[in-house]
């Protein structure tokens, strides 16, 4: 179970590993390293990200700095997701939260507008928007309902490509909703950026991420909704939901 040491918060350990491809806490020393720039994949593979003007808060990534004036991103490795992402299987989950969902912002994206699978804030206030992009801009996309500020959350975005090729978007352990089925090609060998502009397709954001996050994992298979209800409750109780 998840406890507060001297402050600082501990999740639990029990989440599925079946598959996991990367793995990043801000609740394990073994990679937040007392907020270093660079932060440690704990999956094994040793994936290790970089951060500039992120400021570590003992159990998470703070990119609400100075938002007018910074450039608060952390750039993870692309490791797995390359070639043609649309014949692929992929989850991603994160633990996250904002004092500010109005605007177009990124969250965190590999690619930007076109090849691209992430998530951003979308253009509906209070909510964010999780998807993949083809290489011709053409987006599936699942908006979440409305989110409430200052508050933690719970996402996971998967991606069947080796099935019925649709996204789904879960949150806080239950599925919001999913995407009609994929199609075109997909070809991005970037880094996957969190709290910069990037958007899945249309209008550039116009503002980069106002808040933080915890937890970011990757998984090279498609996590079915009870695991990842599995893994919402393994580490709600760190977040206070």
């Amino acid at each position: 179970m998840p406890v507060d040491v001297g402050g600082i918060k501990i999740g639990g350990e029990m989440f599925i590993r079946e598959n996991l491809y990367q793995y990043y806490s801000a609740l394990d020393p073994n990679s937040h390293v007392n907020g270093a720039s660079t932060i440690q994949d704990i999956s094994g593979r040793n994936e290790d990200a970089s951060s500039q003007d992120i400021t570590w808060r003992n159990y998470y990534w703070d990119f609400d700095v100075n938002p007018s004036t910074d450039t608060s991103q952390i750039d993870f490795p692309n490791a797995g997701m390359t070639g043609n992402i649309i014949a692929q299987d992929w989850s991603w989950e994160i633990w996250f939260i904002s004092s500010n969902l109005t605007g177009i912002s990124g969250l965190g994206m590999l690619g930007n507008k076109t090849s691209s699978f992430g998530w951003d804030t979308g253009n509906t206030t209070n909510t964010i928007r999780g998807g993949i992009a083809n290489s011709a801009g053409t987006a599936f996309t699942v908006t979440s309902g409305t989110l409430s500020l200052n508050t933690w959350h719970h996402s996971v975005l998967t991606y069947n490509g080796t099935g019925d090729d649709k996204i789904r978007l879960y949150m806080n352990g239950s599925l919001t909703g999913e995407s009609g089925a994929a199609n075109g090609s997909f070809s991005e060998t970037n880094v996957i950026r969190f709290g910069a502009t990037r958007v899945l397709v249309g209008t550039q954001a116009s503002k980069r991420w106002v808040g933080g996050i915890a937890v970011f994992r990757i998984y090279d298979r498609t996590l079915d909704a009870d695991e990842v209800r599995y893994n919402y409750s393994c580490e709600r109780g760190a977040f206070g939901v």
